[in-house]
């Protein structure tokens, strides 16, 4: 039961934060600092999410060492991934806004 929450906590925090990154306009600045919160809450929600799950899967696989590798090595894998490319969307996005902003004002 607490693993179907935090899976469903984890996924909805994360289609939220997906869909202010890419429903809101962009261009204003206050805009942009809501998107960028509301993204990191969903990495970090996920993440918490992820975390839960392996730290239950960890206890209920006891002494079994190869589960334990296998659970841990993908929970690990999964929040790397996670946060890697959270971060490097909006480091593209960012240097992009910076790449238009520089272009307009040359105009």
């Amino acid at each position: 039961m607490g693993t179907t929450i935090a899976i469903t906590f984890g996924v909805v925090l994360a289609v939220l934060g997906i869909l202010a990154i890419i429903a809101i306009p962009s261009g204003d600045q206050q805009v942009d600092a809501v998107r960028a919160r509301t993204g990191v809450l969903a990495v970090i929600a996920g993440n918490v999410a992820i975390l839960g799950i392996a730290l239950w899967g960890t206890h209920k696989a006891g002494d079994n060492a190869t589960q334990l590798v296998a659970m841990l090595t993908s929970a690990f894998t999964a929040i790397s991934a996670i946060t890697t490319s959270f971060f490097g969307i909006r480091a593209v996005a960012n240097t992009a806004a910076r790449v238009l902003e520089r272009e307009h004002e040359r105009r």
